[in-house]
């Protein structure tokens, strides 16, 4: 077996079996959960033997594993290597995941795949968003080739939005997340081109084929990395409550999730070791919320806010919640109830508070960023922003229509 930091890449190709295999269906052990072609390990002690037996049982046997620098300081990577992949071959990226997914970074990443020889069975990400995003940016550029750019959403010549048909097949990926971002889960990812615009890709193939929400992994995940990214995971529940394409499945995955989430956010400091296994659960079902409901314009800020300015996203998420909820309030106000019914099970709120309320008063409580001025902002920058969001794709999905950038820099104000 090869240990962290050997250089020994491998080549694949998209028709290798791993890409082509079925995949095993029964349950098998109690804390698996399995959706068509995703399995779910969620508030599993010994988390790793469950991921080796996982791994076992779809073959996966030669694995390039990327990992966040935290996750190499946790010792968490160390800890997966030993005793989930001590059946299998394998093979570390040894550089920086950069945040936010450059393209530049992904491309090279890929090249050097290529350049090198073998043959890789899956894809395993350590670590939060970004070092998920960048495994997806691979897959696609292995199977569908380079430059990325041309495997982006994009608007038409009318203004419809076009997601490129990504249709060979992709090297599994197997998620170990450090986050609540939920990103392991979505068939999306966004990248961001060294202009610092945030590019969306979409394909099914890519969202990860086992999850592993360890509590003894985020056990290890410091407080503030956990309150933001879990203010991301509410962000997708109430998003996918209201967004155009909405339905009952989405709504109740989110209604679910988001009770899950506001419970553990307020636990998992001082709590059971359950509180860790709510907020694994929470962020699933809002990101399986999000899989059949886009976002809106929330997560089209957020966007902006990561690609042109570094904002940190769960940093994003915190700051913009409850003014893009307030924006979108008389349009949605039924479905913000249901997501205020969610987060009041654990939130203290007064007689008549809105989802907005509730919200502000959770970033108290969690004492999360709420300021775009504080994060380093300058005041002369939000129209440059609000002109930006119009371009991202996750804006054409919100409820309330936005005809101008002078509407979403009302939000940007409110939050600044």
């Amino acid at each position: 077996m090869r240990r962290p930091g050997a250089r020994g890449w491998a080549r694949t190709s998209p028709t290798s079996p791993a890409c082509q295999r079925s995949w095993p269906m029964d349950s098998g052990f109690p804390g698996r959960t399995a959706f068509g072609d995703q399995t779910f390990l969620i508030g599993e002690q010994a988390a790793g033997q469950r991921l080796r037996e996982e791994l076992r049982l779809r073959g996966l046997r030669r694995v390039v594993v990327f990992a966040s620098a935290s996750a190499r300081a946790s010792g968490v990577v160390d800890e997966v290597v030993a005793s989930a992949l001590s059946d299998c071959e394998v093979r570390m990226w040894s550089g920086t995941i950069l945040a936010h997914a450059p393209i530049a970074q992904i491309e090279q990443i890929a090249a050097t795949l290529q350049d090198d020889g073998g043959e890789i069975d899956a894809l395993l990400s350590i670590g939060g968003g970004k070092v998920v995003d960048t495994a997806k940016g691979v897959a696609i550029v292995l199977a569908e080739g380079a430059p990325l750019e041309r495997h982006r959403a994009h608007r038409n010549e009318t203004g419809t939005m076009v997601y490129p048909p990504l249709s060979r097949p992709k090297l599994p990926i197997v998620a170990v997340p450090t986050t609540l971002s939920g990103a392991e889960v979505t068939p999306g990812c966004g990248l961001t081109t060294d202009q610092g615009r945030k590019r969306i890709f979409w394909d099914r193939k890519i969202s990860a084929r086992v999850i592993c929400h360890a509590p003894e992994v985020l056990g290890t995940v410091p407080a503030e990395v956990l309150t933001t990214s879990g203010m991301n995971a509410l962000a997708h529940c109430a998003e996918a409550m209201y967004s155009k394409t909405s339905g009952h499945l989405a709504s109740a995955f989110a209604a679910m999730g988001a009770e899950y989430l506001a419970s553990g956010l307020l636990g998992f400091r001082d709590g059971p070791p359950e509180a860790l296994s709510s907020l694994g659960a929470g962020s699933s079902l809002a990101a399986l919320a999000i899989c059949n409901a886009r976002t809106g314009l929330h997560h089209a800020i957020c966007h902006v806010l990561g690609g042109m300015f570094k904002i940190p996203h769960g940093d994003a998420n915190s700051i913009v919640l409850p003014h893009a909820l307030r924006f979108n309030l008389p349009a949605t106000l039924p479905q913000q109830e249901r997501f205020l019914r969610a987060v009041a099970v654990s939130v203290p709120l007064s007689a008549g508070a809105t989802a907005p309320d509730a919200v502000a008063t959770l970033q108290s409580l969690l004492g999360v960023p709420t300021r775009l001025r504080e994060a380093g902002i300058a005041e002369s920058e939000l129209g440059r922003a609000a002109e930006a969001v119009l371009d991202d794709p996750a804006r054409f999905y919100n409820p309330r229509d936005i005809r101008s950038a002078a509407e979403v820099e009302t939000v940007l104000r409110a939050a600044w």
